[in-house]
């Protein structure tokens, strides 16, 4: 098994990309959150250009399913982000999607979410892109103006 800070390097024979070094030391923020009475935090990093560079889910169960989820997803959206793959790629597949726990969150921006990954994924949305190019974004505002494309 590998951690996110001891990766194999990718097949670069195959197409994949050599990940971008982070700096040892970066500016970051931490989140907390609830979503559906299930509590956690959304630990992130920057570069000196404010671009995500890194992303830790902690939940607050320790040993519970939602707990490995949460670290896998942390390890996927990280590895993405290291390789170059943009945030709006990485983010929207998650977003809606919809598993327990999920309901009310205590979060003024984002009051309701599918699932864990719903809430994050639309929080790091949020927090690190531009409104234009947010994943759903397009979508909540046709449907409110009622225009809607298929």
């Amino acid at each position: 098994m590998y951690s996110i800070d001891t990766l194999p390097p990718p097949d670069l024979a195959r197409g994949g990309s050599s990940p971008v070094p982070s700096p040892r030391c970066r500016p970051g923020a931490t989140t907390s959150f609830t979503v559906g009475g299930a509590y956690g935090h959304l630990l992130t990093s920057t570069l000196a250009d404010g671009t995500l560079a890194d992303v830790r889910i902690m939940m607050a169960k320790e040993g519970s399913t939602m707990r490995g989820l949460t670290d896998g997803l942390s390890a996927m959206l990280t590895i993405g982000l290291r390789h170059g793959v943009p945030l709006e790629t990485l983010l929207s597949p998650l977003i809606g999607t919809r598993f327990e726990p999920l309901g009310t969150t205590d979060d003024p921006e984002i009051p309701e979410a599918s699932s864990i990954t719903d809430y994050v994924a639309r929080r790091l949305a949020f927090d690190y892109l531009p409104a234009s190019d947010q994943p759903g974004r397009a979508r909540e505002s046709a449907h409110a103006t009622g225009v809607v494309s298929r």
